[in-house]
């Protein structure tokens, strides 16, 4: 029942033998899905012995065998298949994953030999009735009819002496042999995990199939997802299957390739890799630029950005150097602009200005420099500076837009309010807090009017003036907008919507700040259970949940779990989104914190070195991201008593920051107050003391008196001052901050929040 996964009638028919209050007890399940355990070889080795122990006999002594762990990880059923023919077999020794496979069907194999000899097909190979099964499954048929057409193909009946009789017995043989998965005629049903790897390795071992398979799907195309869509359940536990699919797309290239990309938008299924293979090289397929824009079109939009990113970015490619196109057409020039996008959604922040400068200058000459679609591009660009750290240059890139555009759209057009968005944004991250409250207040006076308060633009605003407030330390005044905004997206868009979800996530984010662990844990977690089930455990968008999960039970001193969650994090991201994405080096980054903050800073030395060795080349050396590395370098360098280093990296960072950020950004001013911190530890008192009155003074000004983190430099402040003997002055400062943690802010965590 558990291997059946997809079989909804045994449930029906238990229920309908059990007694009412029994039924009244019992949820309803239309399916059950079984997931895959934990990978590691002791929870493998652990479940199947507990299987074993179930299915052997009462009375009877447990079989003396072991499982062999396997990758990718097996899914329970399987185990369970395994503990039940080592049971029934009394096998000893070793069993995997390939030998249950084998095993249980070589029962199966020995009923087919004695049912096929009763109706009439005893002159049929073995090997040919498994590849019928196989095919069956894999296709099926809605009538005898296509089903003794489709068994035709099969190249041990056509050497027969009579192909259509004996196509006939065999459709008719497989009918009777096992249930069928209506509304078809024939669709055997077997239990899943079993037949997909059992179907995988056919396909592979008989390379002859792939063109079978192929002939029986051709113009059909549900019959083509319904085979991908096996093999694509079949590659989460057995690595037969991409190479199954791979044999499959060199045949009949546009409908096996359209049904691949549909399956794996549906399913998350790695399929990207594959696809953008067969269609690189000598021998990827001759397409028509029709073709490939059809192709691409087939791709949703989320998938383009992460699922399947690089066939979207291959397609791309294709479309933009295919001789038939003409590079000033206009739909041309939003194919590359599509191509730049994905490109920045994968952080390959400097290809994708490549493109849009290129765009930028093609869109001027034929369309003119004011044109909307010059200015998207022109947009674009002040997105791709922002997100590489140049905020200055965005900002001017925004306001040149933003001026044409309120001439040329006026001030209330959607693209018009869009620029202004993000060019609060940029404030934002400048740490101009107080500029970027302003413009999203009156943005949103704007929005509130035109588009009005309910609109999905309007509740975007609310929420980054959220961030905003949350920026300065006002986390009370944060929660209260992030409350509003989520009542109102779970009202008009469904609690179940991307951007409630967001909200959501950035609420959970402000309690966190606040020290209610406890409730963003519960927050964090919830949001991770919807975006599971909506997004798929691949996604960014849940990858970034299960990242700040691990930020929360990190400052719980939960450092083992914070540990185990970033580095199943960073696997699947380095998977999905690769070694140099922002987000995968945002992750390897707060590892190293959990690191350095267990105690092992030789292991977190070693891993921001090698992540700022990727940032600096992947983002540049003044990237934000970059800077934050070395800052936390530096914070580890004076754990470990190295404080002519660290302070060596400080002031370097500092000088940068300065420059780049300047002089009053929080990132900046974080990294004075650290300078002071090893001043401190190498009791050059008057100097931190010194140093810690200037960035008091700044963060007093720019944030406030009760900011966090103008409190955790009035207590430093304070421990200075005690340490030289000025008691009386020391509890003076000491009265005032009431107390915060000061551990606090010493190394600077990356969150994942995204406006």
């Amino acid at each position: 029942m558990l291997a059946g996964r997809v079989d909804a009638v045994w449930w029906q028919a238990i229920r309908r033998g059990l007694p009412s209050e029994v039924v009244s007890e019992l949820p309803f399940r239309a399916q059950i899905t079984v997931p895959p355990i934990v990978g590691d070889e002791k929870a493998q080795r652990q479940m199947f012995a507990q299987a074993l122990r179930s299915f052997t006999p009462e009375g009877e002594p447990v079989p003396s065998v072991v499982w062999v762990p396997v990758l990718p990880s097996p899914s329970i059923a399987l185990l369970h298949a395994g503990a039940a023919w080592a049971a029934v077999t009394t096998a000893s020794g070793r069993v995997d994953a390939a030998e249950t496979v084998a095993g249980v069907f070589a029962v199966e194999q020995e009923w087919w030999l004695a049912t096929a000899e009763r109706a009439g097909l005893k002159a049929l190979p073995l090997e040919v009735l498994g590849q019928a099964v196989a095919l069956a499954a894999l296709v099926g048929a809605p009538d005898p009819a296509t089903a003794r057409q489709m068994l035709m193909r099969l190249p041990g009946l056509a050497r027969a002496g009579e192909p259509d009789r004996e196509a006939g017995r065999l459709a008719e043989w497989l009918r009777g042999l096992y249930r069928q998965q209506e509304p078809d005629w024939l669709a055997p049903r077997l239990p899943a995990v079993l037949l997909e790897r059992y179907v995988a390795d056919l396909l592979t071992g008989t390379p002859v199939m792939a063109a079978v398979v192929s002939e029986a799907t051709s113009g059909d195309q549900s019959r083509v997802r319904r085979a991908l869509t096996l093999l694509s359940r079949a590659s989460a536990h057995t690595s037969a299957a991409l190479p199954a699919v791979a044999m499959l797309l060199r045949h009949d290239p546009v409908p096996m390739l359209s049904a691949a990309i549909g399956v794996a938008s549906e399913m998350q299924t790695p399929f990207d890799a594959l696809i953008t293979e067969h269609l690189t090289g000598d021998g990827k397929p001759a397409l028509t630029a029709a073709q490939i824009q059809q192709l691409y079109d087939l791709i949703p939009s989320d998938a383009k950005q992460h699922v399947l990113a690089a066939t979207t970015r291959r397609l791309l490619c294709l479309y933009l150097d295919h001789p038939d196109v003409d590079a000033n057409d206009l739909q041309t020039l939003q194919m590359r602009q599509d191509l730049a996008i994905v490109l920045h959604s994968q952080g390959r922040y400097d290809e994708a200005e490549t493109e849009l400068r290129e765009l930028l200058a093609t869109q001027t000459r034929v369309l003119g420099a004011e044109h909307p679609d010059t200015l998207t591009t022109r947009h674009n660009l002040a997105i791709a500076a922002k997100e590489q750290g140049r905020h200055d240059e965005a900002e001017t890139e925004y306001r040149e837009v933003l001026a044409i555009q309120t001439r040329v759209l006026g001030a209330e057009h959607p693209d018009t309010l869009r620029t202004r968005h993000n060019l609060a944004n940029v404030l934002n991250s400048q740490g101009r807090y107080d500029e970027a409250e302003t413009e999203f207040r009156e943005l949103l006076a704007t929005q509130t009017r035109v588009l009005g308060a309910e609109h999905p633009h309007t509740l975007g605003a609310r929420r980054n003036l959220g961030i905003v407030l949350d920026s300065q330390g006002r986390h009370d005044e944060a929660e209260t907008e992030y409350r509003d905004v989520l009542a109102t997206q779970t009202w008009v868009l469904g609690a179940e919507h991307l951007d409630t979800l967001g909200t959501r996530h950035n609420l959970a984010i402000v309690m966190k700040e606040q020290g209610r662990y406890d409730e963003a844990e519960t927050e964090f977690r919830e949001v991770l259970a919807t975006r599971t089930r909506v997004l798929g455990a691949d996604h960014p968008d849940t990858l970034g949940t299960r990242h700040n999960l691990a930020i929360v039970m990190k400052v719980q001193g939960r450092h083992d779990e914070a540990e185990t969650e970033y580095r199943e994090v960073l696997a699947i991201q380095t998977r999905v989104l690769g070694a140099d994405h922002p987000d995968t080096l945002g992750t390897r980054h707060n590892l190293a914190i959990v690191m350095k903050e267990r105690g092992r800073h030789d292991e977190a030395e070693t891993e921001y070195r090698e992540v700022l060795a990727i940032q600096t080349r992947v983002l540049g050396a003044e990237h934000p991201d970059t800077l934050r590395t070395r800052h936390n370098l530096a914070n580890v360098l004076d754990s470990q008593g190295r404080h002519d280093e660290a302070e060596t990296e400080y002031r370097e960072v500092l000088a940068t920051r300065t420059r780049v950020l300047g002089a009053e950004h929080p990132d900046t001013l974080r990294t004075r107050h650290n300078l002071a911190n090893v001043l401190d530890s190498q009791g050059r008192y008057s100097e931190a003391e010194t140093e810690y009155r200037e960035v008091l003074a700044t963060r007093t000004r720019v944030l406030g008196t009760e900011h966090p983190d103008t409190l955790r430099t009035r207590h430093n402040l304070a421990n200075v001052l005690d340490s030289q003997g000025r008691y009386d002055e020391a509890e003076t400062e000491y009265r005032q901050v009431l107390d915060p943690d000061p551990a606090l802010g010493a190394t600077a965590d990356q969150p994942w929040r995204r406006p």
